[in-house]
């Protein structure tokens, strides 16, 4: 299993393709009925859907954004640490019932890290009872912990082109303000020659700098 996560998420794809297919590998392992993958905004302290299988569009609906702290996946997002509940029993997390309603029973929790840094969680939706060994749990946050670094690292690959696309427009807007100083500061040159030919009826030069004036007024509005 690590080695077939590792594979495949050291491959070149978005955030939302390595999403579901870590979340099917998982699913087929561990035999899942259903699974969905959530990724934290740290400033709103809210948890989004990224990617679901085997869920209802209802479901997509109601929980394609929770707070930190609501429900059992918010809850566990607050918590930082893998968790485990069976919807037929009693909790002291208040409940959506979202996955009640799928038809699920068992709903386990596991987060998503890089560099101790809670980025996201998923989900493991189990139509029974199902009970995860230590074994097990460890070895589901060890792959959290390459998801976490994969997403981190296609971020910073999708941050450095916005970076070097800010750049290029930077250095055209400056290349463009150059042009158009030159070209107003001739055009300014030229207005002057052209009120003082006015001014002296001295109609050849007055037509001369007219014609300097369209051309720079043609040239800055090609540039443009």
């Amino acid at each position: 299993l690590l080695y077939e996560i590792t594979a495949f998420l050291n491959e070149p794809a978005s955030v939302e393709e390595m999403c579901r297919r870590f979340l099917r590998c998982l699913m087929r392992q561990f035999d899942a009925q259903g699974g969905a993958v959530r990724l934290v905004d740290a400033p709103s302290q809210t948890i989004h859907l990224v990617v679901t299988e085997g869920l209802s569009e209802i479901f997509l609906k109601e929980e394609s954004c929770l707070s930190m702290g609501e429900c059992v996946c918010g809850g566990a997002a607050k918590d930082e640490k893998p968790a485990f509940f069976d919807l037929s029993r009693p909790t002291d997390r208040p409940l959506l019932y979202n996955c009640a309603r799928e038809g699920y029973r068992t709903v386990s929790v596991f987060t998503i890290r890089v560099k101790k840094r809670l980025i996201g969680i998923f989900n493991l939706y189990y139509l029974g009872e199902r009970i995860f060994t230590p074994q097990e749990t460890l070895l589901l946050e060890t792959v959290g912990q390459h998801l976490g670094a994969a997403i981190e690292n296609q971020q910073l690959v999708s941050r450095e082109k916005e970076m070097a696309v800010f750049e290029e427009r930077n250095l055209l807007a400056q290349e463009l303000h150059d042009s158009i100083a030159q070209g107003l500061a001739f055009l300014n040159i030229q207005a002057q020659l052209l009120e003082g030919s006015l001014k002296r009826s001295n109609i050849p030069e007055a037509l001369e700098s007219a014609a300097n004036i369209r051309e720079g007024v043609q040239e800055g509005y090609d540039d443009v």
